[in-house]
């Protein structure tokens, strides 16, 4: 039997929940967003979540990179200070976490038990495609 999952929507609540833990106190990989949300918020991820749920691109950067090695296939850039980052949409998230093991850890975030290693190893198969430090 073929069983295969896919993650069709997340509430702006929902991505700002898999937002704060992936990127709170990580000091391997960080996020930004480019633009305005169309609705300001009080909370950084509030606004990052907002972005994507509008249409726009967030910025993760591999603050863990080997070696100036890239990953996946997302479109990515050398920054100002020679990390690589990664332009992910809204679409790249729901497509990146759609597998079991991603789903898993979604319920594990949105039940409490989830925290930022958690987190971190979701934002790594969405944007890699793969665990790369595990």
């Amino acid at each position: 039997m073929d069983v295969t999952v896919k993650i069709l929507k997340l509430t702006l609540e929902e991505l700002s929940d898999i937002i704060s833990t992936a990127f709170y106190g990580n000091d391997y990989m960080a996020v930004d967003y480019q633009g305005n949300p169309s609705t300001f918020h009080d909370c950084f991820e509030d606004n990052v979540a907002q972005v994507l749920l509008d249409g726009g691109t967030i910025l993760v950067t591999d603050q863990a990179q080997l070696d100036g090695d890239t990953y996946g296939d997302l479109p990515k850039y050398v920054d100002n200070d020679g990390y690589i980052t990664y332009k992910v949409t809204l679409e790249d998230i729901l497509k990146g976490a759609s597998t079991f093991e991603c789903l898993e850890m979604i319920q594990s975030i949105f039940n409490g038990d989830g925290d930022m290693y958690t987190g971190w190893n979701l934002f790594q198969i969405i944007v890699f495609g793969d665990l790369i430090y595990g």
